[in-house]
């Protein structure tokens, strides 16, 4: 007849290596995964902007974008840029179709208040300014020609594949490849979100 207790010790001991093993084999994962960026130091990166200008145009610094417009009614969500200096006359001003914040569950995102909440994943009405510009989104590196606006929740304005005629985003706007470079090469002195009252984010 067995012995219960050696079955029992066999079977601790099985339970034991599995996860030994299991262990280390996370271990091994982590140490072969990429090195993504901490938020903390995507943040850094934005604060501190580490982007190309060399798409900036010609007449920069005395030519530049004054103002960037976004009305958040779909489907076009219209970026308009206002721009400033002797060869203002020339430059592109759009409109751009975007794709902003879809919101987070049932919150209302045409609440101006919601829209600034924290996690809402509205894009945040209102006056802001540009904070730094990036040649990527953090560790999405498909997101090029980011202008940061809201860097504490990680919002921007970047290039993005799927530009929808509906809010897709976590909060940031998307733009297409064309729109993107136009937005992130130049400097920017503020925004003005248009649409507060009388334009709906959907």
């Amino acid at each position: 007849m067995k012995n219960p207790f050696l079955s029992l010790r066999r079977q601790w001991i099985e339970a034991l290596l599995a996860a030994a093993l299991g262990a280390l084999s996370v271990q091994l994962y982590l140490a072969r995964a990429p090195a993504y960026p901490t938020h903390s130091e995507m943040m850094l990166k934005a604060e501190q902007g580490d982007a190309d200008m060399s798409l900036r145009n010609s007449g920069f610094p005395n030519t530049f974008i004054s103002t960037i417009h976004l009305d958040l009614t779909s489907p076009n969500h219209s970026v308009r840029l206002v721009w400033s200096g002797p060869q203002a006359t020339s430059q592109d001003t759009g409109p751009y179709h975007s794709s902003p914040g879809r919101g987070n569950g049932d919150c209302d995102c045409n609440d101006l208040a919601e829209s600034l909440r924290n996690k809402s994943n509205c894009t945040p009405k209102g006056t802001r300014t540009v904070e730094a510009f990036s040649d990527y989104m953090g560790s999405a590196t498909a997101f090029k020609f980011v202008t940061w606006f809201h860097a504490n929740r990680e919002i921007a304005f970047h290039s993005h594949p799927q530009v929808p005629d509906h809010p897709a985003s976590l909060g940031c706007v998307r733009l297409n490849e064309h729109a993107a470079p136009v937005v992130s090469g130049y400097k920017s002195n503020s925004f003005s979100w248009l649409g507060s009252e009388d334009s709906g984010n959907g």
